[in-house]
């Protein structure tokens, strides 16, 4: 049986809505945090300049009246951590107008922002890489940007490490869908280390960013290469509803749909 011994005093100090619930308190967050206690520690709420989200623009109504979401192409990309899982802000994304994407001026993206996810798979952490267009926060995430204490890679890199992560999860709640609230995330302890290593994740972090940009035009030019040699370039197929094959060419499939 797991158990944790904790004081009165730190139960009230654990958060603003008074837990004293297992999950909170669970043994493996409890090392975690006397772990990074052993060195200079913060709130996180001490190192970022900003912490907002898609709903800090307005209440429901206004947003609704404001912000019409689509499909096709149009003045800027709202994005969802499904773009920053996948790697690709070409396909399958969502787009706002010019209007909206002024109207949304508190969540706007230049790329190297910090996003946690709020519901669903809350405390997931990703980092915008660099983009070349106008791009707006999606809903259901926070967006952070850090102050001069730290910088916006080792803040990235430590939330989103084993300790980081454990910080993360202990504060989230609710059953299905999971959650975690601004203040909660503003609550997680960072620990501060010297600038040198900070800058140097932050040149590891570019690195792997600036090669994974490589990597995708490497791709992409291998494929049209192909295509061309192939004599595929722009090829598309007729639409048909029926096609019609020989009886001989089923058999050897051993398929009829």
């Amino acid at each position: 049986m797991q158990y944790s011994l904790i004081s009165f005093s730190k139960v009230r100090r654990a958060s603003k809505s008074f837990r004293f619930d297992a999950e909170y308190f669970h043994p493996e967050y409890i090392r975690t945090e006397k772990l990074i206690k052993k060195h200079e520690c913060v709130e996180l709420r001490s190192v970022v300049s900003v912490l907002t989200d898609y709903h800090s623009n307005g209440s429901y109504e206004i947003l609704r009246n404001n912000v019409q979401l689509k499909k096709e192409s149009d003045f800027a990309h709202m994005i969802r951590t499904v773009d920053i899982e996948r790697d690709d802000f070409e396909n399958d994304v969502i787009y706002i107008d010019e209007h909206a994407y002024n109207f949304l001026k508190k969540t706007k993206i230049y790329g190297g922002e910090i996003i946690v996810n709020k519901i669903g798979n809350a405390g997931r952490v990703y980092i915008v890489p660099p983009i070349d267009r106008k791009t707006s926060l999606g809903m259901n995430q926070f967006m952070i940007r850090t102050n001069e204490r730290v910088n916006d890679y080792y803040l990235y890199c430590y939330l989103s490490c084993r300790y980081g992560q454990d910080q993360l999860a202990q504060r989230i709640t609710g059953a299905v869908p999971l959650s975690i609230d601004k203040e909660s995330v503003r609550s997680v302890i960072v620990p501060l280390f010297g600038k040198v290593l900070q800058r140097k994740v932050e040149d590891l972090i570019e690195t792997h960013l600036n090669k994974s940009l490589e990597a995708k035009f490497r791709y992409k030019e291998a494929q049209e290469f192909l295509l061309s040699e192939l004599k595929l370039v722009n090829w598309q197929p007729k639409h048909q509803l029926t096609y019609v094959k020989n009886y001989s060419e089923t058999l050897r499939a051993q398929r009829i749909d």
